[in-house]
């Protein structure tokens, strides 16, 4: 059985879940995808769909080399 670990794991990867609908059920997806094979951080930011990408170096400079954008649902 996994469980979904809440503390802070420091990893060289972040999925940023832009825009999930609901997000909770992409966060259920991927982390049943991953399976705990991988530590990777997940982040739900206030800033969703395509204006995400105003704050993607804040996320560089925390030090993440890997950053995958989740996005299921643009507006235009």
């Amino acid at each position: 059985m996994n469980a979904l670990v809440m503390e802070p794991v420091k990893s060289r990867a972040l999925i940023v879940v832009a825009n999930g609908s609901p997000d909770n059920r992409v966060l259920l997806i991927l982390t049943h995808t991953l399976d705990g094979e991988k530590h990777i951080d997940i982040a739900f930011p206030k800033h969703k769909s395509v204006s995400i990408f105003d704050y993607i170096h804040r996320y560089v400079t925390l030090g993440y080399e890997y950053i995958l954008i989740v996005i299921d649902q643009c507006s235009s």
